[in-house]
């Protein structure tokens, strides 16, 4: 859902970047699991704020620089129950992950390996004899039953 991108100034700040379309999304939920070098470890979101250069955190847990220090690079995670419920044309990405990826014509390109968010258009990063970098907005269908996903996509693109 996001990364710490490294502590904002002396009092336990952390500047994150959110992998949500709203800079502030991850605002809205009372705990963020974070990726440590020992596993993943329950954060209490005690304040956050938005400026000109993003989102900034305060956890319950972490009370200065030094602290907020060894949280660099953290992933940031949330509990999977409190996620908003979808309609039944939505995904979460995570959700198709590992799912076949094929043509129009029903070639197998690959299996969807993860996303890249590049600003200006999510790219699906599928690999089959090679890997492929399609544009998401190439997705003709989602099929979460088959565990595919068609794209108008080409296998000597």
């Amino acid at each position: 859902m996001g990364q710490v991108i490294a502590p904002f100034g002396i009092k336990g700040w952390l500047r994150i970047r959110g992998f949500t379309e709203e800079t502030d999304a991850l605002a809205g939920y009372e705990y963020w699991w974070l990726q440590l070098a020992s596993g993943w470890k329950r954060f209490q979101l005690a304040e956050t704020a938005v400026g000109n250069k993003g989102m900034t955190a305060l956890l319950a847990e972490i009370v200065d620089r030094t602290q907020a220090e060894t949280l660099r690079n953290a992933s940031i995670a949330l509990s999977r129950s409190e996620l908003p419920q979808l309609d039944a044309d939505e995904f979460y990405w995570a959700d198709l992950v590992g799912f076949n990826v094929i043509t129009a014509s029903q070639e197998t390109i690959g299996v969807l390996e993860g996303l890249l968010e590049t600003g200006s258009a999510d790219v699906l990063v599928v690999k089959g004899d090679r890997q492929h970098l399609i544009p998401a907005a190439l997705i003709i269908e989602v099929d979460p039953q088959g565990k595919t996903i068609c794209a108008d996509w080409g296998l000597d693109y």
